[in-house]
């Protein structure tokens, strides 16, 4: 029986959906969404994927923020060359597909972090809506850590301007983001899973910033900020037609798909402290996660009812709190031990993925192990 896989990045959500300006810099000044003024020096190494993100980062902070900022460019825009775009076979394919191919896809960013002795690794998806995150070892920083250093600062940002902020995060991000962003000041919208459904939430609710699975940024009302701020890059390789359409229609204050604007963030994050960044990512890492495991199943419908009936209808896990907002997600967070899992269909509907997080690895694997057996019955 084949082993289920695990992905790290949803394609876009099929159906209609307002499109956001997508690409690292879609009209708006790095400066006024960052406020980047670095307490210490630190070296980042950027992996821009042949786009446009490179240029855009050494024009917006000219001699890297009053030289603090040593900026290493790995297939920056001004090395062309064929950059693949995301995978597009439903809600669970992604471009990275697998964590050994993230670390495949990341393993000129991690040689160049170790070369350099740098502080951090930045990589951007083609389109420069995702970020993945290196620690100055060279190892993955989870997500859900990304996000909180991101959520933390811009809502921190949010509150000092006298503003209530609102973050909107899909139904497979990290709880994390709940306790800490959510304990910082912030109200929390949960969206369907994709960047135009994410977009979609972070507009109608004019939320500041939007989270999906995968490392996937919106900011939003971004335009608002009364600068023009373009910076010439159009078309450039390695970015989508689909990214250029997008942000050249992009009118002001629509929510803008930004990896980099969250790389930057997390930059500032670092530089701010005096901790390394994986001493950093363990402070603000208190879950365990399966990530999305992708199982082949004969009825994804079928699967997820077999599901459904023995932990909400039956409640042979003791008392739950469920949704289908999008698939079916399944809670027992209120009390110990603490954990939830999601599984959704994939487009084909003879696959499902399956995400499960918990307080602790034990408790994971023991959720995770009896979904699975669930999911499998009819194989």
């Amino acid at each position: 029986m084949p082993e289920p896989r695990e992905t790290d990045r949803p394609a876009p959500h099929e159906g209609p959906a307002a499109t956001p300006r997508t690409g690292p810099d879609a009209g708006v000044r790095l400066s006024d969404l960052v406020g980047l003024e670095p307490a210490r020096p630190v070296t980042v190494v950027l992996d821009a994927a042949h786009g446009a993100a490179g240029r855009v980062v050494r024009d917006a902070l000219g001699d890297g923020v009053g030289g603090a900022l040593h900026l290493v460019l790995v297939r920056g825009d001004e090395e062309p060359g064929d950059a693949p775009a995301l995978a597009g076979d439903g809600p669970l394919v992604t471009g990275l597909g697998t964590r050994a191919d993230a670390a495949a896809s990341t393993a000129d960013l991690r040689a160049a972090v170790l070369e350099h002795a740098a502080d951090l690794g930045l990589a951007l998806d083609p389109t420069g809506c995702a970020l993945t995150v290196l620690d100055e070892a060279g190892e993955p920083v989870d997500e859900g850590v990304v996000a909180v250093l991101v959520g933390l600062r811009v809502v921190a940002r949010e509150l000092a301007a006298g503003r209530a902020p609102t973050l909107v995060r899909d139904v497979l991000a990290s709880r994390v983001l709940e306790d800490l962003v959510g304990g910082a000041g912030a109200e929390l919208v949960r969206t369907r899973v994709g960047l135009p459904a994410l977009a979609d939430a972070v507009a109608e609710h004019g939320a500041v910033l939007g989270v999906g699975h995968g490392g996937v940024f919106v900011v939003g009302g971004a335009g608002d900020t009364g600068e023009t701020g373009d910076t010439g890059a159009t078309g450039d390789a390695g970015e989508t037609g689909d990214a250029v359409g997008a942000r050249s229609g992009g009118s002001g204050g629509a929510p803008v798909a930004s990896g980099l604007v969250a790389g930057l963030h997390v930059v500032a994050a670092l530089a701010d402290q005096p901790h390394p960044m994986s001493v950093l990512a363990e402070l603000y890492q208190p879950y365990v996660s399966t990530g999305v495991l992708v199982v082949d199943v004969a009825d994804a419908a079928a699967a997820t009812e077999r599901v459904h009936d023995a932990y909400v209808a039956r409640q042979g896990a003791g008392p739950v709190v469920a949704d289908e907002l999008d698939g079916l997600t399944v809670a027992h967070w209120d009390a110990t031990p603490q954990w939830w899992f999601s599984v959704r269909a994939s487009g084909s509907g003879d696959r499902v993925g399956l995400l499960v997080e918990a307080a602790d690895e034990d408790i994971v694997e023991k959720v995770r192990d009896d979904v699975l057996a669930l999911v499998r019955e009819d194989r």
